[in-house]
């Protein structure tokens, strides 16, 4: 089969600009075109590295912010028609415009069309490649919808990366849950593993936060566990890397609170490090012994659950929204906002070494049977499914 898959219209495909959703199109791209089909990516750029995947990339443009006087009013006509459509995405009419050239230019039509959490593009797709299945791919809550949905709208088929968001989806998109099919995300056990010895006891323990500073990803509540646990005079260090944002964003106001953390992190004796490219995350995993993912909102399916498990470490998660599933068992999971509990699980951690061994060799055995080629797989079998309903 032709696949095509759009990132959001938001959303860099490049492993130092971009976020999750572009590693999650990369990673099922390489294993797509393994079992036999061809893909290509849409997505807009800035110039950043892109994901190798061996997919054909089409270029939808750059975000055009307004950091000219012709930009500014490029963008001020681009936002006048955002209001009168409703389109939630930044300068959605250009990116609209770049796609619909790049499908007429195509000299193969596509068989499927996989929109990322983009339910908008749904009804132009339905007129721009009439004969393509089309499928969303929920990466988050489906909040921005189209205001009066119809025919146009409706998708052949609706993937989610958790149980725990095919349930929030299927009410904000007046569907039956079962409508829904949760194909997990994976991890790329070749570029994620553990380092040589990586069960054996070590000092300080080394504790990791992963991930873009937002007060909702809970990296404070790791700091002051870690505190506490210093405190009792066990030898541990916590490391954090991450910005407010992937990449610079033109107009996009400092957070006050991630400016606070940062400092407070300093304070601590912590480590700060700013957003690093996906190919320095391997080595910074496998350098910790624990990763922390403390959200405090209902996060679907964190990609760092499995990448930090298949990278030796044990994991220590709040137990909201799709982390369960990430974990499959396989991580400690604790009441969201409660340092007190991360901070009585890293102190055993740090003074039962044969503990954290086990944990980490748990985490190992779950990584291994969550792979990229399982999700890709299931996708497919779900594909077919619904182009056999659909030709009925």
């Amino acid at each position: 089969m032709n696949i095509w898959q759009l990132c959001t219209p938001r959303e860099l495909y490049s492993p130092e600009t971009g976020g999750a959703v572009a590693t999650v199109v990369a990673e099922l791209s390489t294993e797509l075109i393994g079992l036999g089909h061809e893909v290509t990516v849409a997505a807009r750029i800035d110039g950043s590295a892109l994901h190798e995947t061996g997919a054909s990339f089409a270029s939808l443009g750059r975000v055009p912010w307004p950091v000219s006087a012709h930009a500014k009013l490029r963008w001020k006509i681009e936002s006048g028609l955002n209001r009168v459509f409703g389109w939630p995405w930044p300068a959605y009419a250009s990116y609209l415009g770049a796609l619909w050239w790049r499908l007429r230019r195509s000299p193969g039509k596509p068989d499927v069309v996989v929109v990322h959490n983009d339910a908008f593009v749904v009804r132009y797709l339905r007129r721009w490649a009439p004969h393509a299945t089309v499928v969303l791919w929920l990466h988050n809550e489906p909040h921005n919808l189209p205001r009066r949905r119809g025919a146009p709208d409706r998708v052949d088929l609706v993937v989610a990366v958790s149980d725990f968001l095919a349930g929030r989806a299927a009410t904000l998109l007046g569907i039956e849950p079962t409508e829904i099919v949760a194909i997990h995300n994976g991890v790329n056990t070749v570029a994620f593993h553990p380092r040589p010895g990586f069960d054996e006891p070590s000092k300080p323990l080394r504790v990791l936060c992963l991930g873009r500073l937002d007060r909702n990803k809970g990296a404070d509540i790791a700091l002051a566990a870690v505190r506490r646990v210093a405190e009792t005079g066990i030898d541990i260090r916590l490391d954090v890397v991450g910005s407010a944002w992937f990449s610079a964003t033109p107009g996009l106001p400092r957070d006050p609170w991630a400016d606070e953390f940062v400092s407070d992190l300093s304070a601590a004796g912590a480590v700060h490090t700013p957003h690093v490219p996906r190919s320095q995350v391997t080595t910074l995993l496998r350098a910790h012994d624990v990763v922390c993912v403390l959200s405090r909102w209902d996060d679907p399916f964190p990609l760092v659950v499995l990448e930090a498990m298949a990278s030796g470490c044990a994991v220590v998660a709040s137990s909201r929204g799709g982390i369960p599933e990430a974990a499959g068992g396989a991580a400690v999971l604790v009441p969201s906002d409660d340092p007190d509990s991360v901070a009585t699980i890293l102190g055993e951690w740090a003074s039962q070494p044969a503990a954290l061994a086990e944990a980490k060799r748990a985490s190992v055995a779950r990584a291994a049977v969550a792979t990229w080629e399982k999700s890709a797989r299931q996708f497919v079998d779900a594909l077919r499914r619904a182009r056999t309903q659909g030709a009925d």
